[in-house]
């Protein structure tokens, strides 16, 4: 794959790297104690926090947007068009950022509210709404709460008449939620005006279906090992990426590379997925094993539907905690196998 690319830049050479540090992380994580999850999930929830309460204070004051401009300063004029937009950026240099953050948060507190519904976990998880909601980031708040609620779904796999029945009053209370949130401050509806805006333009995907054709093209024409990782980005006009990792890894990597990493999808998710379910069903599950893979699914579930209009796999705020859902997984699935094995 880095061959493969003439053009290699060290940004390209770096995301090979974390690509295959990461994958090593995997696997050796299956080896240690189960507190690492928790002590990187607690570092997770401090970090997440402190962007989400920034960005809500920068909403009504000012001054911490100009912070911002001063952290940030080859952004000043992205940063000046986000903010006057209503899309808060937080101490980020750019709205996307943020919203990737927040959604990842939103994800950690959501989780650990579902499986333990006390009042500081429900407050927690909606402040990390407000604050994504106050990016306007459409993707993230929408793929965010898809994969929460899928998690959900594996998670009340023993209470299936319980799920349904809930599913809708989950429903109700997210639309009427969002009704009274939008009606106290308007500005939480950022990301509704976002998509009218954007029909109003006549191109809903702002510019990501030039990007795909252009992907699509590469991959004809390098149709087995691809023009080589990162290449992307130096054969369209503007330098974006694909906004599509699929399309991306196709034009990049080829056939080869792109069912390397679909199987790597697939099959941690699958794992993940019949782990959470079968250990809720035969209620075996140990200490916290519940809300780490809640966690682990719902992360892996907003990273993946994010790859069809975003970056996922090549913006360190969104890989990195998708390679520790991927490691959570990788741990108690391995674990449990030892278990299965002393039993028999």
């Amino acid at each position: 794959i880095v061959r493969n690319n003439p053009k290699l830049q060290s940004t390209a050479s770096s995301e090979v790297f974390m690509i295959l540090f990461m994958l090593i992380f995997i696997v050796l994580v299956k080896y240690q104690q189960r507190e690492w999850i928790d002590y990187t999930i607690s570092l997770c929830k401090l970090f997440y926090l402190f962007y989400a309460v920034y960005t809500i204070l920068e909403k009504f004051f000012e001054p911490l947007f100009l912070v911002s401009l001063r952290l940030f300063p080859s952004s000043i004029e992205t940063l000046y068009t986000q903010y006057s937009r209503g899309c808060m950026p937080g101490l980020t240099n750019h709205y996307s950022t943020n919203g990737m953050l927040l959604g990842v948060g939103f994800i950690v507190f959501s989780c650990e509210a579902i499986f333990k519904g006390s009042k500081k976990n429900i407050i927690l998880s909606g402040v990390m709404i407000v604050a994504l909601l106050l990016t306007g980031k459409r993707a993230d708040i929408i793929f965010t709460a898809v994969g929460i609620y899928l998690a959900y779904y594996c998670y009340m796999s023993d209470k299936k008449r319980t799920r349904i029945k809930n599913t809708v009053l989950i429903i109700l209370a997210v639309l009427v939620g969002l009704v009274i949130l939008v009606n106290l401050v308007p500005s939480l509806a950022t990301f509704i005006t976002r998509f009218e805006e954007t029909a109003d333009s006549g191109d809903v995907t702002l510019g990501r279906t030039k990007m795909w054709a252009i992907a699509i093209d590469c991959f004809k024409n390098n149709t087995l090992l691809g023009i080589g990782w990162d290449r992307f980005k130096f054969i369209n006009l503007h330098e974006w990426k694909a906004h599509n990792i699929y399309l991306q890894l196709l034009a990049e990597t080829g056939i080869v590379g792109f069912i390397v990493f679909a199987f790597f999808f697939v099959y941690t998710f699958v794992c993940g997925w019949r782990h959470l379910k079968r250990i809720r069903i035969d209620k075996m599950a140990i200490d916290r094993e519940e809300v780490h893979l809640l966690f682990s699914l719902a992360m892996q579930v907003f990273f993946l539907l994010y790859g069809i209009t975003g970056n996922p796999l090549y913006d360190k705020e969104t890989y990195v905690p998708y390679y520790m859902a991927c490691a959570i997984t990788s741990y108690y699935t391995h674990s449990r196998k030892n278990i299965y094995k002393k039993g028999e």
